[in-house]
């Protein structure tokens, strides 16, 4: 499966006064909650690796 840059829905979400950026895998929804845009980035790279076609969401 080739990943394109739109493969992550994000969006900013606030919990308990702390602001936190949210990314969920439209391949399979695998959802990345971090605080820092260069985590959401790693994590995102990560789970790229390893989201395969057999793991998505029917």
């Amino acid at each position: 499966m080739e990943f394109k840059e739109y493969d992550f829905a994000r969006n900013p979400v606030v919990q308990n006064e702390v602001f936190l950026l949210q990314s969920k895998c439209a391949a399979c929804s695998f959802s990345i909650l971090v605080r820092s845009i260069e985590e959401l980035v790693e994590h995102e790279r990560l789970h790229r690796t390893q989201c395969s076609p057999s793991n998505a969401a029917a």
